[in-house]
Order: C-alpha cells, then sequence, then structure tokens
C-alpha cells in the first residue's frame, strides 16, 4: 500500500510537471515568470487530487505501520533510482539545472559552485535532460554518483533496527558504552538514553533542558556543557552547536554527538584533562542540540532513509514538513516551489516549529550567556560555509577573521584526518542563483542576531555515499570534526594568539 502511494504521488508529480515543461517549450527550461505560474498550478492540484477521501493516504499508511511488529521500511520505494552529479562552467548553466530540477519536483542533493546532484527514477533522466541547455545533456557534463539507491540504502542500515536499550548499561564503563554506541548509528530512543548516562554519569558538568516539542509531540532537547569549578556569576562565553537539522544526515547527529562525549571526557574537570591547559569546559560553556529535528530523524528509521525536512502538516496531506534551515527569521522568504519541494520554507517564517523553539531558547536565554560561536553540522560535501547564506552581495563582519578562522578549521581537519575541506561563502552552496536574495538559514540567523563567529560544517563525503555514509566513518569524522572544534574553541579564547591549533 505505501508503494501504491509513492507511485501514486510520483505519476501525478510527472505529469503536472511534464504540463509544466510542454507549456515553456521543449528542451528549454522554465523562465521566472512560468516557473512561478507552474509552480502555482502544481500547488493547486496537488491539493485537489491529495485532498480527497475521509483520511490522507499516507496517515492510513502510518497506521497500518504502527501496528506491525519489528517493522522494516519498504525498500522497494527506492528501486530502480539513481543519483547523478551534473557539472557546469557557468551561472546560466547552474541556474538551468536549479530551474529544471524543480519543476519536476526533484530531490536535490546538493548544489555547488561548480555542480549539483539529483536523485530521481532512472525513467525520469529523459524528462530532466529535456529541460537542460545542450551543454548540461552531454553525456561528458554528467556521472553516476550512485548508480543502485536501493542497495545503497540497503546495506547502510544499522545492523540491527531493534533499539539498543542502552538503559540497562548505566553500570557499565562509560568509555566502554560509548565505544558500543558509536559502532553504529542509533535510533533516537537509544541517543536519548545513552545521553541519560552522560548526564548520570557527569551531573555536575551536564543539564538536559527541554525547549519545545514537534509537531508529532517529541522534545527538542538541549544539552548544557559546563564547568563544576568555574564561578557561576555572569555571562559566560558560550558555543552553540546544532546537529540533525535535516532527517537524513545521520552523520551530523553523530558527530554532535562525539563531540559531546569528548568535550566531558578527554576536557571537563573530571576527564583527562582535569586541572590542565586541556579542560575547554573551564573556560568555555556549551549548548549543544545534537538532534533539531527529531520528528523527521525517527521517521528515517521507521519509513524512509532518506527524508528531510521536519513532519508538519502543510495543507497537503502527502506533501508533509518544511524545511527547518529554510524556516529561520533573517532574510526569511517563501520558496519558489511546492510543499513537496525539499526545501520548501512555509508560509511564514518560523512556522517550523523546531526553528521556533529554538529561536526562542537563544532569545530567553541571551541574558545568561554570551552567545560567542555559533556551529551547525550537516552534509554532505567536505566544507566550511561562512554567512551569508541569503546572498552573495552581503560581506560578513570582520570577514577577514572570519575566513582565517574557516580556513584553519579546514587546516586542523587535514592535519588531523589528511581530508581536504574547501571554504565557500554560504549562498554558492544554496540551491538558487547566488546573485538572488532568499535567506531562512541558521547560519545567517545566529550570526546577525546573537554569535559574534558562526559557521556551517558539510561533512564528509564528497559524493560517493552522499546521506548514506557508512558507519565505518562515525569514528574518523568525529575525531576529524573536534579538531575543527578544538581550533575554533582556541581561535574564541585567544584571538590574537597566532600559535592556537598548532598541537
Amino acid at each position: 500500500m505505501k508503494t501504491i502511494s509513492v507511485a501514486c504521488k510520483t505519476v501525478l508529480l510527472a505529469m503536472v510537471a511534464g504540463s509544466a515543461a510542454a507549456a515553456s517549450g521543449t528542451g528549454a527550461a522554465a523562465t521566472g515568470l512560468e516557473q512561478t505560474v507552474f509552480s502555482a498550478v502544481k500547488d493547486k492540484l496537488s491539493g485537489l487530487f491529495w485532498r480527497v477521501g475521509q483520511q490522507p493516504l499516507e496517515e492510513e499508511v502510518e497506521e497500518e505501520v504502527k501496528e506491525k511488529e519489528g517493522y522494516v521500511p519498504d525498500w522497494s520505494q527506492y528501486e530502480d533510482e539513481t543519483v547523478l552529479r551534473f557539472n557546469w562552467t557557468t551561472a546560466r548553466e547552474r541556474k538551468a539545472f536549479v530551474d529544471a530540477t524543480k519543476t519536476l519536483v526533484l530531490d536535490v542533493w546538493r548544489v555547488g559552485k561548480h555542480s549539483g546532484d539529483v536523485r530521481l527514477h532512472q525513467a525520469r533522466v529523459p524528462n530532466l535532460l529535456r529541460l537542460l541547455p545542450k551543454s548540461l545533456r552531454r553525456a561528458e557534463s554528467r556521472r553516476v554518483m550512485i548508480a543502485d539507491l536501493e542497495h545503497a540504502v540497503h546495506s547502510t542500515q544499522p545492523e540491527s533496527r531493534e533499539v539498543v536499550d542502552f538503559s540497562t548499561k548505566s553500570s557499565m564503563d562509560i568509555q566502554t558504552v560509548s565505544e558500543l554506541f558509536f559502532s553504529d548509528f542509533r535510533s533516537l530512543e537509544s541517543i536519548y538514553q545513552w545521553l541519560d548516562i552522560l548526564e548520570e554519569t557527569f551531573p555536575e558538568q551536564v543539564r538536559t533542558e527541554v525547549i519545545g516539542k514537534t509537531h508529532e509531540g517529541r522534545d527538542i532537547r538541549v544539552y548544557h556543557l559546563y564547568s563544576s569549578q568555574r564561578n557561576v556569576s555572569g555571562k559566560k562565553k558560550t558555543i552553540v552547536i546544532t546537529g540533525g537539522t535535516h532527517a537524513r544526515e545521520w552523520v551530523s547527529v553523530s558527530t554532535v554527538l562525539y563531540s559531546l562525549y569528548t568535550l566531558l571526557v578527554h576536557h571537563g574537570s573530571r576527564g583527562n584533562g582535569a586541572g590542565g591547559e586541556d579542560n575547554i569546559l573551564d573556560k568555555l560553556d556549551f549548548l549543544i542540540v545534537p538532534v533539531l529535528n527529531p520528528d523527521g530523524y525517527v521517521y528515517t528509521w521507521e519509513h524512509d532513509r532518506l527524508w528531510r525536512k521536519n513532519r508538519q502538516d502543510t495543507g497537503v496531506p502527502l506533501c508533509r514538513g518544511i524545511d527547518i534551515d529554510s524556516s529561520f527569521p533573517y532574510h526569511w522568504k517563501p520558496s519558489m516551489g511546492t510543499p513537496c519541494s525539499e526545501g520548501y520554507a512555509g508560509q511564514a517564517a518560523l512556522e517550523a516549529e523546531e526553528a521556533r523553539a529554538f529561536t526562542k531558547y537563544i532569545n530567553a536565554t541571551s541574558e545568561r550567556h554570551q552567545y560567542f560561536g555559533y556551529l551547525d553540522w550537516h552534509s554532505y560535501s567536505q566544507t566550511i560555509l561562512h554567512p551569508y547564506g541569503y546572498s552573495c552581495k552581503e560581506t560578513p563582519r570582520d570577514a577577514e577573521n572570519l575566513l582565517e578562522l574557516a580556513y584553519g578549521m579546514a587546516r586542523a581537519i587535514r592535519w588531523s584526518s589528511g581530508k581536504m575541506y574547501s571554504v565557500l561563502p554560504s549562498c554558492e552552496d544554496r540551491e538558487y542563483d547566488p546573485d538572488d536574495s532568499e535567506g531562512g538559514c541558521a547560519l545567517d540567523y545566529m550570526y546577525k542576531m546573537h554569535a559574534i563567529w558562526a559557521l556551517q560544517i558539510k561533512l564528509r563525503d564528497t559524493g560517493n555515499h552522499g546521506f548514506l555514509l557508512p558507519k565505518k566513518f562515525i569514528v574518523p569524522v568525529g575525531e576529524e570534526i573536534f579538531s575543527a572544534l578544538r581550533y575554533f574553541c582556541d581561535f574564541i579564547l585567544n584571538p590574537e594568539d597566532e600559535s592556537y591549533g598548532s598541537n
């Protein structure tokens, strides 16, 4: 039944998109005006078709799924799907790629300055090529990144889909428990159980707060890391870290958790660095949100591994979800696409409940914390992004030092693991024309409104696995990114010291 619903949705979108392409002229990408009209038509038709019946089909499917014991996602939903990379040399080609994928409502995995990755059914490749300029239709302009998506999804699943009950392992040594924890990707329930053990182990250095609820009623949790030895009066230099904004980016969650663990065990008052220069928690506070999108993350475990948005209603039953990272209030703009698009920003700023809860919490705690830094972890592309995302025409304040910080973090990663991370303005990494204004990202909001320094890091890899990074990379990515985090901390603590990060 689930497979049928997915197929019906795909057919409908293909019909609408096909009509749009025909109206704009075969072989030519839609113009700005035509694109707007087609988007409106798609929204209207989606609503007319998908509101039929007493209950949305997707909700019926979910109710059936909940009744099944030991449910395993239907891998056939990815059957005959592939991920292609298109390479371009001009801004016109880039815009044509973005316009064509929006017209066909495709799942764009990445858009960079010189290339973009898109997921689609093999049967729809000709439809996409017809909307692209001749230069991008050439075989040498594209290559297959993932030939068999169904196999890739299945082969990178956790060894056991059953929840590992970490609450029963609280009597074990924390390092032993954590070695088990980081041996694979973990469900939301297992993550929270493991974090509860950390809080029990370090009660004077970790405090959990629930900052809000998701659409489906799950807690949005923030973990406050601090030193038990430090005077608690007055504002403290604080670094905010977020992960799991986009549900399918599992490695962003595991990497945030790895940094949280390393800070406590090796750089806290009771850790290996206690009493020495390595005790970061004696000098800085951290507010860490490991899973900003709990509903979406659970959905990737139970239904669709490649789900990206949250799980809010949009008014179109089979097109749920708002892109949390397009919902923040700084230079927010409504999406050009339909609610079915992966980057759907909603109808108003902070419509995404997770973004609203996060900004409310940050605003409310600004009297207690001096927000010196913000780090937002995503995947993939091995890139460090600096503000601004909404426009390449806007220059960030203190741009020279911000770039020095970003390149220094990239260098720290290279020294740690040999991996190369590029540095770019965020505007060159978003799914629109860099010369156009489109905002709403957490990076811009935090940098403009709260944090002195703010960066977004897109983790491994560069596309061979995409969002489906195997579990063997959990610890290596965690280690290299903690090296970057350590550099970030040293930069904040010693901004005039040119030797930071040299150890």
